[in-house]
């Protein structure tokens, strides 16, 4: 009784582990395929030869000393031999990390707090040349603009179309 028992048991165990292996390598299987088609996407901006930083700036860094902390690296960065551009962002494209906040559109009455809401990120000048993003309408930003913190922006399409509809 007791070692007709235990074999049944261990037979069990045997059947779920195989049954586990299998699952684990079909799994495994799917993830490989999966990170191979998206390697084939294109994802809207350069990913060959770029090189992404982050800077882990402490308390101390705030303000105009945050700037001057990005403007000398991005400096040194740029002098780099081999180096063709450089720029900085608060945002590494596929990565997460943008802002999100609401918006004020002139001659529009939205209440408090339905603000249409957009994610949004700090750029350099040289964001869009170096990733070859292309812009479709428009032009990118200027180094007096990022500079003096003018109040522009690049958007999407898709915010164009939804913000101001019919307008370029």
């Amino acid at each position: 009784g007791a070692d007709r028992t235990r074999n049944t048991w261990g037979r069990a165990m045997v059947a779920a582990q195989v049954a586990l292996l299998v699952l684990l390598l079909t799994s495994a299987g799917l993830f490989t395929r999966t990170l191979q088609k998206l390697r084939s996407v294109d994802a809207g901006f350069r990913q060959d030869q770029v090189l992404a930083v982050g800077v882990a700036r402490g308390p101390a860094y705030t303000g105009t000393r945050a700037r001057a902390l990005y403007d000398d690296l991005y400096a040194r960065f740029g002098a780099l031999p081999g180096v063709q551009s450089a720029f900085v962002s608060g945002l590494i494209p596929s990565t997460g990390g943008a802002g999100r906040d609401g918006i004020i559109v002139d001659g529009r009455a939205v209440e408090r707090g339905e603000e249409p809401m957009v994610l949004y990120a700090g750029v350099s000048e040289d964001f869009f040349s170096t990733l070859g993003v292309r812009l479709v309408s428009g032009r990118p930003f200027t180094g007096a603009e990022t500079r003096d913190s003018s109040r522009v922006a690049v958007i999407s399409q898709t915010m164009a179309r939804q913000i101001w509809p019919g307008v370029d």
